[in-house]
């Protein structure tokens, strides 16, 4: 960025489209704008130096919006090309891990997730002061939320196994972990859901923290956040339209399957199964802790079915390999041990 070389690697909290389409991403105290294109430093802002911060939101006017991790402290305002403007809320309340504004910029939706709530923060324009103006989907312990591509929708995580929902003092609700809902903010009508596909019961190591759609609106990405080796993106197709949102509009979508090698550790051969519901392209490479590649297993057109590769760490120093499958542009990761 600005000539400086910067890595990527520190605490990434967070992810949004920016107003032109480029990339706003978070590492720690940083948000990074990002070519779209070509994945190039284009600017980098830190609002306050050593203060983690959440997902970013953006307005149709390009405004950046940043906020902490950690209550007390300021959600900031930054114009599009990341000069401060001033503290939209001087002090937040709450763990926060994301958080989303109104297009024009005068409706902040807070999601701090200990308050077990959404709190809405308007102001009548770009003069005046934010005030809470209303407490929404009481019983949710947000961890990440995003508009719809309409701009109609939010969609809120509701909680997980390790922070429950409906535990909003004097409210009963139901809401149900690991799930993401669409809220309807002209009508404040829950209208639609994605639920997540637990990899284990009850995990708590499965907490829904991020969500984005394809530009038609008809496929949805969901992942989750926890100490595990389990797929973190999960794919989802419309598949239609309910009324009231009495069912969800959302089918889990699963064209392949990716497995543990075994053994595991190994020295110094190991066995890849994978799986495919369809016929396509398959790669499958091996890489090292450093992000080198090492091996190449597979490339090519394969069959639906079970399938197995072998892989052969002669030569290679002890120590954790990656492999990766990548079909029809999805890709999933696990790791593996070579001991000698």
């Amino acid at each position: 960025v600005g000539g400086v070389t910067d890595t990527l690697y520190n605490s990434a909290r967070g992810m949004r489209t920016d107003y032109d389409g480029n990339i706003l991403a978070v590492h720690f105290d940083a948000v990074y704008r990002l070519d779209y294109k070509t994945g190039a430093g284009l600017a980098k802002v830190i609002p306050t130096t050593g203060v983690t911060l959440t997902a970013p939101a953006v307005d149709a006017q390009g405004n950046l919006f940043t906020a902490p991790v950690i209550p007390p402290a300021a959600i900031k305002i930054f114009d599009k090309d990341f000069n401060f403007l001033g503290n939209a809320v001087d002090s937040s309340v709450g763990f926060s891990r994301s958080f989303e504004v109104g297009k024009d910029g005068n409706t902040i939706y807070w999601c701090g997730y200990t308050t077990h709530a959404v709190y809405k923060y308007t102001r009548p324009d770009e003069f005046s002061a934010f005030a809470v103006t209303d407490t929404l989907l009481k019983g949710f312990d947000c961890e990440s939320v995003v508009w719809d591509p309409n701009g109609t929708q939010l969609w809120f995580s509701a909680g997980s196994y390790n922070d429950l929902p409906n535990r909003f003092p004097g409210a009963t609700t139901f809401w149900k972990p690991n799930v993401w809902y669409a809220y309807d903010p002209a009508t404040k009508e829950v209208v639609d859901w994605i639920e997540w596909q637990l990899n284990t019961p009850a995990s708590v190591n499965e907490r829904p923290r991020g969500i984005a759609f394809s530009p038609n609106r008809n496929i949805a990405y969901v992942l989750c956040f926890g100490a595990s080796d389990y797929p973190i993106v999960q794919k989802f197709m419309r598949v239609g339209t309910s009324v009231e949102g009495r069912e969800s509009n959302w089918a889990y979508v699963e064209t392949f399957q990716l497995f543990q090698n075994y053994p595991n550790p190994f020295n110094p051969q190991t066995t890849i199964p994978f799986s495919l519901q369809k016929q396509g392209r398959v790669q499958v490479v091996v890489f090292d802790m450093m992000g080198r590649q090492v091996a190449t297993l597979v490339d090519q057109m394969m069959a639906p079915g079970s399938h197995n590769l072998t892989f052969d760490a002669t030569g290679l120093a002890t120590g954790t390999y990656y492999y990766r499958l990548k079909f029809e542009n999805e890709v999933l990761t696990k790791r593996m041990l070579f001991v000698k």
